[in-house]
């Protein structure tokens, strides 16, 4: 059984709506350059992937503390799996249709997004007729399935989603092992991914980073009891290769994702008992913030297209684009938050819950 607490920890909720926040300045500094580009672009913890790579440690953690029971059974891993389609796909199916509503207006009028520095020329040539490619979002996880159709932040969604199909698995296995044994599978993941994802499927290269994750929650309570200063250290340093992994990292690189991975391993545990950084983000920061960051992560793509054409359609200044961009992005999400993800997951919760065996 798994020894960690079905919990929320706030001030984890906080780090996510910050990185969520940085892929969103990262992508919308973009569609109307200005002279803060070099440093959202330059300045590490501003850059988008290592945002991601702190996703999906978080994600492994976030599941495994969740619990998956004794043992990866077949009603289990059902349970895990639809618990994880009530959590994933109804916003995304609402990022499908403002994505579908955007590609309605003339785009193409719109110079801002024909620059080759955003992924919006690569989106708007594609053919958004193309059924299959209509399937294939449907589904998310298909191997058929472009992630430049329409939204291509989704990636990260198709990848936690293949992922979560032998995570139950991967999480038993964490579960049962000592804290040396799980960190010897964690360095031994880390070695062998990237060669299995280059002869198989990309997406196994990314499964170190979830099993970091888990290894993590099985494991925080046992971690070493460090005075503040000693945590202070451990942040200090989690956080310098976070921000160092797009410099000391190929561009597109799976090593980047590893520092920036390794660096957000650090960074929650050091947050999690540094008690002043603890009590700032879960003081400070609105839970109403917390509960928005999958939502901003998701919708922010397509709103950054009608923006872009309502900023063209008004001749706009460009340095108003990223600050009403946030504050757009922000606005949807907190609506949607309240109109679909909370009933959605509410709702998954209920049909997933297993119920009381009758003698």
């Amino acid at each position: 059984m798994i020894n960690v607490q079905n919990k929320r920890i706030r001030c984890f909720d906080t780090l996510r709506f910050f990185a969520a926040v940085i892929v969103l300045v990262n992508h919308a500094s973009w569609f109307f350059p200005t002279s803060l580009n070099w440093i959202l672009h330059n300045w590490g913890i501003c850059n988008a992937k290592s945002a991601v790579a702190f996703f999906f440690v978080l994600s492994g953690l976030v599941l495994h503390q969740s619990g998956l029971g004794a043992g990866p059974t077949g009603v289990s891993i059902g349970r895990f799996l639809a618990h994880r389609w009530f959590r994933i796909y109804p916003l995304y199916y609402v990022s499908l249709i403002l994505g579908a509503a955007a590609l309605c207006l003339p785009l193409e009028t719109v110079a801002a997004l024909r620059t080759e520095v955003t992924a919006a020329p690569v989106v708007l040539a594609h053919n958004h007729w193309d059924l299959a490619q209509w399937i294939n979002h449907l589904m998310l996880i298909t191997p058929g399935l472009d992630f430049d159709f329409i939204n291509p932040p989704i990636w990260t969604l198709a990848a936690e989603m293949r992922i979560a199909l032998v995570f139950p698995v991967l999480s038993f296995v964490v579960s049962r092992l000592s804290m040396g044994a799980g960190g010897a599978l964690l360095g031994i993941s880390f070695a062998a991914a990237p060669a299995m994802g280059a002869m198989t499927v990309p997406t196994i290269a990314l499964i170190p980073l979830f099993i970091g994750g888990a290894w993590l929650a099985q494991h925080r309570r046992q971690l070493p009891h460090l005075p503040q200063a000693g945590w202070l250290v451990v942040l200090t340093v989690g956080v310098v290769l976070y921000v160092l992994a797009p410099w000391l990292c190929p561009p597109s690189s799976i090593l980047h994702l590893y520092v920036a991975g390794f660096g957000s391993l650090l960074i929650l545990p050091a947050t999690e008992n540094c008690q002043a950084v603890r009590q700032f983000l879960e003081a400070r920061i609105p839970v109403v913030f917390n509960d928005t960051s999958y939502g901003i992560y998701v919708l922010h793509f397509p709103l950054l297209l009608g923006v872009a054409y309502g900023f063209n359609a008004a001749g706009l200044p460009a340095w108003l684009f990223v600050p009403i961009s946030i504050l757009l992005t922000f606005i949807v999400a907190v609506i949607f938050n309240r109109l679909v993800e909370m009933p959605m997951i509410a709702l998954g919760r209920r049909l997933t819950r297993s119920r009381p065996t009758r003698i």
